[in-house]
């Protein structure tokens, strides 16, 4: 009996219809097709990223993350995103999250509220109501620890009604939330980097944030996270 030749690499690739409509498939670093192309263009990646690709489901708009060796190793999710370290973060039809390498082994079970990826090898975590804070994962180990923890630290997740126009809770790896009621930035190893003295923020772009104190608007610019502006919004 033939064995299944293994493989150690995939590309995706696109095949248009008469109406220009694409699909995307898979094939192998020989150029062979592995995965026909069934796959919506929208959503599903041009290249690997460290290892892993994701893809989305036509018939029902379902994400996806496959490996480098063209295994499936998320299906059926909500969400889904890959990262240069080597893992992806999935959100299920529940809307938990949880975490993947890219040899398809959990990093983080299915359980969290919200996961999201804020630097090299580091995630903010929500966990229901109990916790929340950063994470540091090691994709290879398979390890995980908790950097910092902002419950414990006497901050509370940021409220999306006061952080308007904004699903993620990061601006260039520094987190948005809450101390007495009042908005600010905090780093990776919870420094208030831009003090909680807010009383609404709005998002503008990944770098960029308006936030509003004493009824005055200031622009905070976190482009370079070592050298923050703040100033009047003209």
């Amino acid at each position: 009996m033939a064995t299944k030749k293994t493989v150690e690499g995939i590309v995706p690739f696109k095949e248009e219809n008469k109406w220009g409509e694409a699909k995307v498939g898979f094939k192998d670093l020989d150029g062979n097709v592995i995965i026909k192309p069934k796959y919506a263009d929208w959503g599903t990646a041009d290249t690997l990223i460290g290892g892993l690709a994701t893809f989305v489901e036509i018939k029902n708009a379902r994400h996806g993350i496959i490996n480098y060796r063209a295994e499936i190793i998320v299906k059926d999710a909500y969400d889904a995103s890959v990262y240069e370290e080597g893992f992806g973060i999935y959100e299920n039809l529940y809307t938990l999250f949880g975490a993947i390498n890219k040899e398809g082994e959990e990093l983080l079970p299915c359980k969290y509220t919200y996961l999201e990826h804020i630097g090299v090898n580091c995630l903010y975590f929500e966990c229901g109501e109990s916790t929340h804070g950063i994470l540091e994962v090691d994709p290879i180990g398979k390890t995980t620890r908790v950097l910092f923890d902002m419950k414990e630290a006497g901050y509370a997740r940021c409220s999306k009604n006061r952080q308007t126009n904004n699903k993620h809770n990061s601006y260039n790896g520094l987190i948005c939330v809450e101390k007495n009621s009042l908005l600010g930035l905090l780093s990776k190893d919870g420094k208030e980097v831009v003090p909680c003295k807010y009383e609404s923020a709005a998002r503008c772009g990944n770098t960029k944030l308006w936030a509003s104190e004493n009824g005055t608007w200031y622009e905070i610019d976190v482009t370079d996270v070592n050298n923050i502006v703040i100033k009047p919004r003209d």
